[in-house]
């Protein structure tokens, strides 16, 4: 079975899922196709690749009007480009996993069938979590998000397979879309090989105090929350992604609180292990986002927090205080202040296996064998 994904760039999801799946089945193979040369070097430095990728467009676009052809008049071009590369691999199947732009695309000008890993659902996905004044910013982002509708919902409703990270996306998606095509969960797991095997001292031990861990993209509006935490006496270590300006700028911001610790990016396995030294994982929340992307999401720190043996504190939103208090591995607060009442309990977080990749790979075979023998040609 060969399976061509489509990828806009490498990242850790796609990387974890093709890992496992190949150590799954023998008889698997990927072909990696990403959109274009030059997209974000701290992607790059990531290393996440597992296969030597392809390009399908010659650049991403950097000025206005090469934007304005590459979202609006290289359409056809692009596509005819893509469905030469798809046709000539020999693929069984197509896998896009991302912007729902490349599941539209690889399966209206491609020859078989496609399956979408639908990371997020952009339609509820919070866009101005910092505020955009420029009028003209306004225009493009409002021409690009009808776009970006109108992309999601023929995902949804055209394509031959549909990959969620949680059924709460999924139900959602259920609710507004009309969706008839075959679907799987996959959650954002940890790969077996990166479970950390050893513990390191508890700082609470140590150094006193309780301490917490946050790691993930980072801006204003969610430090705002970490500062609540560490205002009411909690320590609050944190390993941010993001651009390194607007990260310098954030480290100002929270200069005058000795609670707060910001930590350098690690390599992966040995950030599994630092987390083992705190006493609780977070995952906030930040006033003026849009709410349902909480409702619906399990994020992949939360897995990388349990296989930790962290428990975790998270927002009061269905999918997250639902994972967490039915497996009795942490709870979830309206606010940081109300962690006090509760970060002194003692949580057990035992190792499961479906804190892991793996655990899911032989439904995501099955889902791919079932689409492929529907909607393509014979294995």
């Amino acid at each position: 079975m060969k399976i061509l994904t489509l990828q806009i760039n490498p990242c850790c999801r796609s990387y974890k899922i093709s890992r496992a799946a190949l150590n799954a089945d023998a008889d698997l193979t990927y072909d990696l196709i990403l959109e274009a040369k030059g997209y974000d070097q701290r992607f790059e430095k990531l290393g996440y690749v597992f296969a030597e990728p392809a390009y399908w467009r010659e650049h991403l676009p950097r000025t206005l009007i090469e934007k304005i052809r590459y979202f609006v008049l290289d359409e056809r071009l692009a596509g005819r480009r893509l469905q030469g590369i798809i046709r000539d691999s020999a693929a069984d199947l197509v896998n896009s996993r991302g912007p729902d732009r490349l599941g539209y695309f690889a399966h209206r000008f491609g020859s078989v069938p496609v399956v979408h890993d639908v990371h997020d659902l952009y339609s509820i996905f919070p866009r101005r979590q910092t505020d955009q004044r420029n009028v003209r910013y306004r225009f493009r982002e409002q021409y690009m998000y009808r776009k970006q509708l109108r992309w999601e919902k023929y995902t949804h409703e055209e394509l031959d397979g549909l990959i969620y990270t949680s059924s709460y996306m999924l139900d959602y998606a259920r609710s507004i879309y009309r969706i008839s095509c075959e679907t799987v969960i996959v959650p954002n797991a940890v790969l077996a090989e990166d479970v950390p095997e050893e513990r390191l001292p508890k700082l609470s031990k140590t150094e006193g105090g309780r301490h917490l861990v946050y790691v993930g993209d980072m801006n204003q509006p969610k430090l705002e929350k970490l500062l609540d935490a560490a205002r009411v006496g909690l320590h609050v270590h944190i390993y941010p992604i993001g651009d390194p300006a607007e990260l310098a700028d954030l480290r100002k911001v929270s200069s005058d609180q000795p609670l707060i610790h910001w930590k350098d990016t690690l390599p992966y396995r040995r950030l599994l292990l630092e987390f083992t030294q705190y006493d609780f994982g977070v995952i906030f929340w930040y006033r003026g986002a849009t709410d349902e992307i909480f409702q619906t999401s399990l994020p992949n720190k939360i897995f990388e927090y349990l296989v930790a043996g962290l428990p975790v504190i998270v927002g009061p939103f269905r999918s997250l205080s639902d994972f967490v208090e039915s497996r009795g591995v942490g709870f979830s607060v309206e606010e940081p202040e109300q962690i006090l009442d509760r970060v002194n309990e003692e949580f057990e977080v035992p190792f499961r296996e479906e804190y892991t990749m793996e655990y899911y790979m032989p439904d995501l075979l099955d889902f791919y064998r079932r689409v492929i023998r529907e909607r393509g040609r014979p294995l």
